[in-house]
């Protein structure tokens, strides 16, 4: 484990099992190639602890926390600034602590943007209709989709999602997602899959290409399809990656050195060690 002195930074994931964070040996590796004096932790904090917790940071040496979904709306109470996505989103997935104030902001909308890095006019799937949904949109806006459409069951959710972004053109597809389900990929450019359906059995249409991302664990009928029809395919661990690589440099104003080798060996480890 990395010496800690008086000067390193100290940086975060709180949760309830926080040593089960995807991020831990990401951040530490990002910190020794980029010869940075900081630490990234784990704190597990339980539901009666955490208000303690969060008061007394700012007389520590953390500068910045990583939140477990657990305490991503609760920590909302605690910020003395957030960003207008935050506000939005109702949730909070990062923080920066200075001069005793916290600010909070998401990085899930702009890692899945700039994974993607859609063009202009393009033709956009979305399934799934929870709270990132929302964060993905408003990161969406700035590349001007021509279109978005909506993959979701539940209408009240689909609504909820979409309340904020009149200036979209966003369509609803509410038939439920299921083995069966038939999926024209000639439709869309991209395709952005933030639901939980590991087995999903869909029928599929395709004749061209199509850029695939998976936010949850890979989806086996995800990485399937993109293996099938060699289609370009984002996953979980690219996700996290780029997550690491917005809040590092959120914290400290500039964009990490990550070589192939370092990403190749913290993904292994990951994967060992977690069984994802």
């Amino acid at each position: 484990m990395k010496k800690i002195d008086k000067d390193t930074r100290l940086f975060v994931n709180v949760g309830i099992d926080g040593s089960k964070s995807k991020f831990i040996n990401i951040f530490n590796s990002l910190f020794e190639e980029n010869n940075n004096n900081s630490s990234y932790l784990f704190y597990n904090i339980r539901d009666e602890d955490f208000k303690f917790f969060i008061n007394n940071l700012k007389h520590s040496q953390i500068h910045g926390v990583n939140f477990e979904s657990e305490y991503q709306q609760t920590i909302m109470n605690y910020l003395d600034n957030k960003s207008y996505e935050c506000e939005l989103c109702n949730f909070c997935e990062s923080m920066i602590v200075s001069d005793s104030k916290y600010f909070g902001y998401i990085t899930s909308g702009d890692a899945i943007c700039e994974l993607l890095n859609p063009k202009i006019d393009s033709r956009i799937a979305i399934i799934g209709a929870d709270k990132k949904a929302i964060s993905t949109l408003f990161s969406l806006k700035k590349y001007l989709p021509k279109r978005v459409t909506i993959f979701d069951e539940i209408v009240e959710s689909s609504i909820e999602v979409t309340k904020y972004f009149h200036d979209l053109n966003i369509e609803f597809d509410y038939e439920r997602v299921k083995d069966g389900f038939t999926l024209d990929f000639n439709k869309f450019d991209y395709l952005i899959n933030l639901k939980n359906i590991y087995n999903f059995k869909p029928n599929i249409i395709s004749n061209r290409d199509i850029i695939l991302i998976d936010i949850l664990k890979e989806s086996k009928w995800l990485k399937d399809l993109s293996k099938k029809e060699n289609f370009k395919f984002f996953g979980a661990f690219d996700f996290w990656i780029k997550r690491c690589e917005i809040d590092y440099r959120h914290w400290f104003n500039h964009t990490p050195l990550i070589p192939q080798n370092i990403y190749e060996t913290i993904k292994k480890e990951y994967f060992e060690k977690v069984g994802v």
